[in-house]
């Protein structure tokens, strides 16, 4: 077979042509994996997270619920959520719950009304706040007081 003086190489710039193809190629699909698996993480952590803030404030409500019908004593306990606390039970971040009483000192509510609740559930160290929620505690037919919540705000905007 007769070579024209034209050809001479071309088979070699071919072959690093497809070898420099392959190689982007192949660099374009690891860095999206990589991407893929980090936002996933990321994406697992942040729900993680979100339902222990979930559980935070359930809990807190819990805790609140059962002062307000504890047996009268004077002078009351303090609220157990009155100042920020860390949520019991899980360590794998810093949550803490807090709860804004009634204005004008009636934990209960005046003359037996609903006394509303603000719980905000944050992480301390990222200033990140997860939860805002408002309870009103009402009594109920039993004559103890219930929770019905009111708004349920989760990641608020300032």
């Amino acid at each position: 077979m007769k070579r024209t003086r034209g050809e001479d190489g071309a088979a070699l710039v071919l072959a690093l042509v497809v070898v420099l193809v392959t190689a982007v190629l192949g660099l374009a699909v690891a860095n999206l994996t990589t991407t893929s698996v980090s936002f996933s993480n990321a994406s697992a952590s942040d729900r993680q997270l979100s339902y222990a803030a979930d559980g935070a404030a359930d809990w807190a409500i819990n805790q609140v619920a059962q002062a307000l019908n504890a047996p009268p004593s004077d002078p009351p306990p303090p609220l157990p959520c009155a100042s920020p606390e860390p949520f019991p039970g899980f360590t794998a971040t810093t949550l803490t719950v807090s709860c804004q009483a009634p204005r004008g000192g009636d934990r209960r509510g005046n003359g037996g009304s609903q006394a509303t609740y603000v719980f905000t559930v944050t992480d301390a160290v990222a200033q990140v706040t997860y939860l805002n929620t408002t309870v009103a505690f009402a009594p109920g037919g039993d004559g103890l007081l219930h929770g019905v919540v009111q708004s349920w705000a989760e990641r608020p905007t300032r």
